[in-house]
């Protein structure tokens, strides 16, 4: 993911728009623990660690999706109303085979063993991009949409 910054070249002796200059940077999801402990002044094995994301594992656009959510601590049935809710129609016992299939990807033999491994080669910092659509969202009560790449 970038951080994508756009400004107007502007011919300074006529005033005319020539076009436009582009900068791209490289987007670092920070870590919630990391400012945590920084702030506080604790030690931790998790501030040393690369903020940047390397996926380590080839997933499709769904298993990233069901991933991500799961990591973020949501339901079968919440990780199905979300991705429904963006137009993916998916039900609960769906989610449960797109995690089977991600333990037999990662190698866990239990889905606590696969949060452990997802958690620490990064997966909860890369939102995948069909979470990041262009838009405004009401916010209500039953659902938080956030942004996803």
């Amino acid at each position: 993911m970038y951080i994508v910054r756009k400004h107007p070249i502007i011919n300074p002796h006529t005033g005319n728009f020539i076009g436009i200059h582009g900068q791209m940077s490289t987007f670092i999801f920070p870590h919630p623990l990391k400012i945590i402990y920084k702030i506080n002044g604790i030690e931790s094995p998790i501030i040393g660690k690369q903020d940047e994301f390397v996926p380590h594992h080839d997933l499709t656009e769904r298993q990233h999706m069901v991933l991500f959510l799961y990591l973020n601590r949501y339901s079968y049935s919440e990780i199905a109303e979300i991705l429904t809710a963006i137009g993916y129609k998916i039900s609960a016992g769906r989610v449960n085979d797109h995690l089977e299939n991600l333990k037999y990807i990662f190698g866990a033999k239990s889905k606590e063993v696969l949060l452990e491994k997802a958690l620490s080669l990064n997966y909860d910092l890369f939102i995948p991009r069909k979470f990041l659509q262009i838009g405004s969202y009401d916010i209500d009560d039953k659902m938080v949409v956030s942004d996803f790449a």
